[in-house]
């Protein structure tokens, strides 16, 4: 089929097929360019000049601002995507190599714009070199010291926000201010310590925030003070420390200081803090991932296999509030989510009170029981009830309900340590270990039995624990 235009197609007086369409869709002359004409055409759709053009307007505008008593507000420019990255992605992919061979020069501050609303952080971090000079302006004219001085500061600022946030491909930086008025102002200010000088002063904050920036071929920094642009010239010519590039001891190190489980516990407190209506619903947070868990892939990998080695301890404090009112205990997994329980291999729960026994539901035990990582557990409990409880004649402890509840940990098998801890009884905790850390091939009614205790200390059965 010859190629031709959509528009001598649909100009056609005949039926246009779907192979015609889908011709037309496929079918892009320009890629069929060689390479060399290409890059030609993509050096001249990728223009960075334009970017002093905007800057000389913006002068106008600030000019004229100034000299008007009441001046009419200006709408601001909006920064645009050169057309021709928005074509197709192997288009897109070509001009974006074009684009890192180029460079961009400030001539201008930045007038009191922000730097990523005249031109994308992504541009400026694919460029190979940027020159930050004064040729369009002077930095000390009598008009804008404060919006001329500061806008050159504020561009120094935020080049080295973004060249230390992110990974760029700067080989060349260059500053040069040669504007005479700023020389006493670099020099004699700094020498002599003068207690205030607002040029000095900011434009030493300007070269602490790039010398933040690492990892740039050449830097070039004149008409500021000589000590400190050597001192920031060194800092930011250094090669970039990358995270990965440390020892994995080191990158172990910092995992376990940006993971702590005990968030689940600070949660828990501060929820029982803002729950004064405990017949209302409990005020669960919104849980959040660590962002050491989203950075890409690796990291998650080494920092998940970090937590995990950590252990989970999550303390219930104590609240007599429950003891005299009806509500619902809040749940653990309200803080915590399943997925992130069945990776833990070992576990504390400290219960303050007896009435979070509760928490010992089916859904929880349920993943503990699945979960394949876990080892070790070790449960605390405290019951400050129990001296009243047992005070009165024929009780056992522990009573029907938490030995209902607790004996729900006995389907939890194959541990290799249980640990049980506070008011519960030995000779009822010692068969929960002996069940606990048994295979689950070992039935049930081979294994000791639980018992409870009454006042006088005899060792009695507890009504609850059914055998199957």
């Amino acid at each position: 089929m010859d190629r031709v235009t959509s528009k001598q197609v649909f100009e056609g007086r005949r039926r246009v097929t779907r192979f015609q369409v889908n011709a037309i869709k496929k079918t892009f002359p320009f890629l069929l360019l060689p390479p060399e004409l290409r890059n030609m055409v993509y050096a001249f759709a990728v223009d960075l000049t334009t970017l002093n053009q905007f800057f000389d307007k913006e002068l106008e505008k600030a000019v004229c601002v100034k000299k008007t008593k009441s001046p009419r507000k200006q709408r601001p420019s909006l920064k645009s995507t050169p057309p021709i990255f928005l074509v197709c992605k192997q288009i897109s992919s070509e001009a974006s190599w074009v684009l890192q061979k180029q460079g961009a020069t400030f001539q201008h501050g930045l007038l009191g714009h922000r730097l990523e609303h005249v031109i994308s952080p992504n541009v400026i971090c694919k460029l190979s070199s940027i020159e930050v000079t004064d040729a369009g302006h002077g930095t000390t004219d009598h008009w804008g010291r404060t919006v001329s001085w500061y806008g050159y500061i504020n561009l120094l600022k935020q080049l080295g926000e973004l060249l230390s946030t992110g990974e760029h491909k700067l080989k060349k930086l260059t500053i040069e201010f040669n504007a005479p008025g700023l020389v006493e102002h670099m020099t004699v200010c700094h020498e002599s310590g003068r207690f205030k000088c607002g040029f000095r002063d900011t434009a030493t904050k300007a070269l602490e925030a790039l010398s933040k920036a690492r990892g740039i071929g050449e830097v070039t920094i004149r008409g500021l003070n000589v000590d400190e642009a050597a001192r920031a010239k060194e800092l930011m010519e250094t090669p970039a420390c990358k995270f990965f590039s440390l020892p994995r001891e080191i990158r172990d190190m910092i995992y376990e200081h940006s993971l702590d489980w005990s968030d689940v516990s600070n949660k828990l407190a501060d929820g029982l803090a803002d729950w004064p209506d405990r017949t209302a619903t409990f005020p669960f947070p919104l849980r959040t991932t660590p962002t050491v868990l989203v950075v890409n892939k690796q990291m998650h990998e080494e920092a998940a296999e970090v937590l995990a080695k950590k252990p989970f301890n999550i303390t219930f404090p104590a609240d007599k509030t429950f003891d005299d009112q009806d509500c619902k205990i809040p749940s653990v997994l309200g803080l915590i989510t399943r997925r992130t329980l069945e990776r833990v291999t070992t576990i504390h729960i400290n219960m303050q009170g007896w009435f979070w026994v509760f928490n010992f539901e089916p859904r929880f035990i349920r993943a503990l029981t699945q979960s394949k990582m876990l080892k070790h557990l070790k449960i605390t409990f405290t019951d400050h009830k129990k001296p009243d409880f047992l005070g009165f004649p024929g009780q056992v402890y522990p009573d029907n309900v938490l030995a209902s509840k607790i004996n729900a940990l006995t389907e939890i098998r194959g541990l290799e340590t249980v640990t049980f801890e506070g008011d519960l009884p030995v000779v009822y905790t010692v068969p929960m270990v002996t069940i606990m850390t048994s295979g689950s091939e070992v039935p049930l009614h081979d294994l000791p039995r639980p018992m409870g205790i009454n006042s006088e200390g005899h060792v009695l059965d507890v009504d609850d624990l059914e055998r199957p």
